[in-house]
């Protein structure tokens, strides 16, 4: 389906790599009617919009820096600090840390599996294209669009 826009606040209809994406101009509300997954990497906290179908997900790699700056502070003294550690990591706070840890690292994990090399980057089509510099998701989803119709002509 041809990108085309009614009027200045009317749908703007795109083909998204099979998926119809709809654009609301006026409101920046976004649809896509066919299931899609986008990953966003970046160094902070950001929202991304509902998108029906559409999984987006926000990997916030600053995160496991942003938990280790909760954990107790310890004594200088080695051997007391192990001890204090050890029980620290035993309590329902210290496992409640470590799980959301493993979860914080999750997104290093995708990330090198993706060959993403700097952030922030958005990933599209199980990380077979990726839109480097922005964490706007429309702005990396017109660009993945462009891109995918110049190589579609292209063929």
């Amino acid at each position: 389906m041809n990108t085309e826009a009614l009027n200045p606040n009317a749908l703007r209809f795109r083909n998204f790599g099979g998926a119809l994406l709809v654009v609301w101009l006026g409101t920046s509300v976004q649809l896509a009617c066919a299931d899609t997954r986008i990953d966003v990497f970046t160094d902070g906290a950001i929202t991304a919009p509902e998108i029906p179908r559409t999984q987006i997900r926000l990997w916030n790699l600053a995160k496991p820096d942003e938990l280790n700056a909760t954990t107790p502070r310890y004594p200088p003294n080695p051997e007391m600090a192990q001890v204090q550690a050890k029980a620290w990591l035993a309590s329902a706070e210290g496992k409640a840390f470590l799980l959301k840890m493993r979860e914080a690292q999750k997104g290093l994990e995708v990330m090198y599996q993706c060959g993403v090399s700097r952030i922030p980057a958005i990933a599209f089509d199980n990380c077979r294209f990726v839109v480097y510099g922005t964490t706007d998701i429309a702005a990396a989803v017109q660009d993945y669009d462009q891109y995918r119709e110049t190589h579609r002509a292209a063929e």
